[in-house]
């Protein structure tokens, strides 16, 4: 893996859960469930202050002990079947929610003495509760997102500016323009190009991302990148292979994501003078 790659690697590194960020989170949600818990809503005014703040404290706390979890986990395991954030995230506030519907209903005994029944009383309370307790983490899981995001094209921007202004860093901004085409959660080491159709498919170390776009056409921003095409719907980087293998007068070559990658004849000769499929 070249230097380069490797800074690119390391920008985009997911970022984990940790403790900091969750008691910052959390207390967060709790400053939200004091304003919400002395706004007084759905007729809780009625009440003593002190009760509705509790309530709602309390309330958003679990909340967020719950969502958090289950969308962080959600967005993980899903990342490589959907692509789209936002339905990862909705998709993890399902389960949530019929958690928080459960306990939802405990902190209304609690703190009310209500009676749990499965009348309409009681899913109004838990669409109220659910409700909010999902916006007030989602936001939060947003919000870690963004500035995380922000975070990695700001050191992006500053590793440009620093090379163009250092000769002795060596620094292919064709290549980079083609990595700013693939969201920032796939960018990586790049492995391989796989044309089908009218669609490109990307894949790095981070997984693989389609898009619209002609494999000669990328092949034009890579021209200067260590890399190559074994196929007509095949361009590979040359650290990404790891293995060759021959089936009579087949030649494949194996990645290190472990994908096999096809080598036609009419490339043979190519890949052979890059110190291949000898």
């Amino acid at each position: 893996m070249t230097n380069r790659e490797t800074s690119l690697k390391k920008q985009n590194d997911d970022k984990p859960l940790n403790k900091i960020d969750i008691l910052k989170n959390a207390l967060i949600v709790a400053v939200l469930g004091v304003v919400i818990g002395l706004l007084a809503p759905f007729g809780m005014h009625k009440i003593p202050v002190l009760t509705s703040v509790s309530y709602w404290v309390i309330s958003c706390l679990v909340g967020f002990v719950i969502y958090l979890p289950c969308i962080h986990l959600s967005d993980i395991k899903l990342k490589h079947i959907i692509k789209r954030k936002w339905l990862r995230v909705g998709l993890g506030c399902i389960p949530a929610s019929l958690l928080m519907s459960i306990a939802a209903a405990v902190l209304t005994w609690l703190f009310f003495d209500v009676r749990i029944t499965l009348g309409w009383p009681f899913l109004e309370n838990v669409a109220r509760t659910s409700l909010i307790g999902g916006i007030l983490t989602t936001a939060t899981f947003f919000r870690e997102v963004f500035e995380s995001q922000q975070e990695q094209l700001s050191q992006t921007e500053q590793q440009l500016n620093v090379a163009k202004l250092s000769p002795e860093i060596e620094i292919d901004l064709n290549y980079q323009e083609f990595m700013t085409m693939l969201p920032l959660e796939y960018r990586g080491q790049l492995l391989c190009l796989q044309m089908s159709d009218h669609y490109l498919t990307v894949h790095t170390d981070k997984g693989r991302h389609t898009m619209l776009m002609r494999l000669k056409d990328a092949m034009v921003l890579l021209r200067d990148y260590d890399g190559m095409q074994t196929h007509r719907s095949w361009w590979v980087a040359h650290d990404a292979v790891v293995k060759i293998v021959k089936d009579g007068r087949k030649t494949h070559l194996i990645l290190s994501n472990d994908l096999t990658v096809p080598v036609s004849r009419s490339f043979l000769v190519k890949v052979s003078a890059a110190g291949f499929a000898k």
